[in-house]
């Protein structure tokens, strides 16, 4: 009987505590103390609406019931949310103290007006002074950030995160899971806790941030003085580079080129600057050592980056173009205008499969204002040089591109092979072109091109037979003469065209040697191959008798049609004291 009743007294105690215990808890105490470091963090005077309910089991906790949170001068609330829960530290409380140990957020929606800039998203040491160790749990919210300046908007939904911080002089850490433009977004902070940071303590900072379209890993040390600095070992990752680009706001459209990136290297920050030394940077399985640095305090962000290949195979990417979708792709003036790029880029090798390729490569790229510059300063390639300068420009609704390329001292038996031509033996060509195009699309561009091309070879020795079976344009003479059916050699071989989209006009080919001489015009198409060559052929009588230089001369007529692959068509035959002789 005792017992029981001593059981009794004890339960009505209990009861009677909690019942204390829930008197005890100054609820408008919580309320103030959470508007005062809310006001803190976001620089201004804040409001709690919503009826407190007090909970003693498990823990001493306050429940806020679809609270809103009133910002001074702000029509609509700047948060709102199913529950609002925090869990009060027993202590303090008992010395007529608040002091929050948890605060726990569900279904949250929080509208915030800032600046989306890089370094106005970094809390600044006047925020992060106002935070007090505890834990903060967010479950199934949404964040909305406008910034009044650009108009732009953000939001982060799904969200699902928790702030642990929980000793004033200790670490703190983030995890964090939502949706950004379409993609799962998981992100990890851990290292300097908010305090150290707020008096400007270096300290040991780790964090990573992983999506289907990029991860980016960062482990080093930080500190928060004027701006955040950061110093330590960097790791970017990309499956679909253009994804990436596309995802962070970028202008490179995702393509079977441009896939497979990489970043890594010793990463110094400085507010809006950043460099990135001993970088390693891999793209499509090449890779290349350098410097890369980035600038966010420009109108638009700025790259730059001076990067050296030791081989840069250019193969896959002759591959992926051969479908033609490349001539789809639209050139957006407005994309290329978001950013400004400053590129230095040498390669000691560039091949493009099994077709050759160039060596010691230096190369510059320049994007500003929507107005692109590339040049290849100089490049080694069948032992001559070539040089290249492509500009471009926005025009209208389209964009404008003028182009020069210029080689010389080239081996014109190792030009010929390139290109499938085996006919040629010897001799060294200088080449050149100069052109411009407008367009809305690459093949837009490409099909709107206009220029002039010139190419000289001297010296220059071609197969007899050879040069007409593996479709040397320039020599399709079969030679039945045992003597004439030695390889002809030409001093000098001029070509003279123009270029209008597809068509190519042949205004001159000049072609002299001891054995023959050639005057050739005509037309042909890039497109279809086809070719329409007219002219007369000079040939020395050599088999004769002694006579007049007029006299040993012989002038044949010739017309040359098919197409580059096969320019064998017949349409002249002579019989000579000396041999026969067909064009076919």
């Amino acid at each position: 009987m005792k017992k029981l009743l001593f059981g009794l007294a004890f339960c009505g105690g209990f009861a009677l505590s909690l019942v204390a215990a829930r008197q005890m808890v100054p609820t408008e105490l919580v309320r103030a103390e959470l508007a005062g470091s809310l006001a803190k963090m976001i620089g201004g005077p804040v409001e709690i609406l919503g009826t407190p309910d007090v909970s003693v089991i498990p823990t001493l906790k306050v429940r806020f019931e679809a609270p809103r949170v009133m910002m001074s001068g702000r029509a609509e609330p700047i948060a709102e949310m199913k529950t609002l829960v925090v869990r009060l530290d027993i202590l303090p409380l008992l010395a007529g103290r608040i002091s929050i140990a948890e605060i726990g957020l569900r279904s949250p929606v929080l509208r915030l007006e800032r600046s989306l800039s890089g370094e106005a998203l970094v809390p600044n040491r006047a925020a992060l002074a106002a935070l007090e160790p505890g834990r903060v749990t967010i479950d199934d919210g949404r964040v909305q950030v406008d910034d009044p300046a650009t108009g732009r908007s953000e939001s982060f939904d799904g969200l699902s995160a928790s702030f642990v911080w929980p000793r004033l002089r200790g670490g703190a850490s983030v995890e964090a899971n939502f949706r950004w433009r379409g993609e799962t977004v998981a992100l990890v902070l851990q290292g300097q806790g908010p305090r150290a940071l707020a008096e400007g303590e270096s300290g040991q900072m780790a964090g990573s941030l992983t999506s289907r379209a990029l991860r980016v890993a960062f482990d080093g040390k930080g500190l928060i003085a004027d701006t955040l600095q950061l110093d330590g070992v960097l790791e970017v990752a990309a499956a679909d580079l253009g994804r990436a680009a596309a995802w962070l706001g970028g202008s490179i459209a995702s393509s079977p080129l441009l896939r497979d990136f990489a970043l890594s290297g010793r990463l110094r920050s400085l507010g809006y600057a950043a460099t990135v030394a001993d970088a390693r940077l891999k793209l499509d399985g090449n890779a290349a050592d350098g410097v890369v640095s980035v600038r966010l305090d420009a109108p638009r962000p700025q790259v730059r980056a001076t990067l050296a290949w030791d081989q840069l195979e250019l193969g896959r990417y002759r591959t992926a173009l051969a479908d033609g979708q490349w001539r789809q792709t639209g050139i957006d003036a407005a994309a290329l205008g978001r950013a400004d790029l400053d590129l230095r880029l040498s390669a000691s090798q560039v091949r493009f499969g099994t077709t050759g390729g160039l060596e010691k490569v230096a190369a510059t790229l320049l994007v500003k204002d929507g107005r692109l510059d590339a040049e290849i300063a100089d490049a080694a390639a069948f032992g001559g040089s070539l040089r290249a300068v492509l500009r471009g420009e926005p025009r209208g609704d389209g964009y404008r591109a003028t182009g020069r390329f210029a080689g010389s001292g080239l081996a014109a038996s190792g030009v010929a092979r390139a290109f499938g031509l085996n006919g040629i033996q010897d001799g060294d060509l200088a080449v050149s072109f100069e052109g411009a195009a407008n367009g809305r699309t690459l093949g837009g561009l490409l099909g709107g091109l206009e220029g002039r091309i010139g190419a000289e070879a001297r010296n220059l020795v071609v197969a007899a037979v050879d040069a007409v079976a593996s479709g040397a344009r320039f020599l399709p003479i079969a030679f039945s003469n045992p003597v004439a059916a030695r390889a002809p050699t030409f001093s000098r071989v001029v070509l003279e065209a123009g270029l209008t989209g597809h068509a190519l006009r042949i205004g001159r080919l000049d072609a002299d040697g001891p054995m023959l001489s050639a005057r050739i015009t005509g037309e042909a198409s890039l497109a279809s191959g086809l070719l329409s060559l007219r002219g007369r052929m000079t040939m020395p009588d050599r088999a004769g008798e002694p006579r007049t230089a007029e006299a040993r001369k012989l002038e044949i007529p010739i017309r040359i049609g098919g197409t580059f692959a096969d320019p064998i068509t017949a349409v002249v035959k002579a019989e000579t004291p000396f041999g026969s002789f067909e064009a076919r």
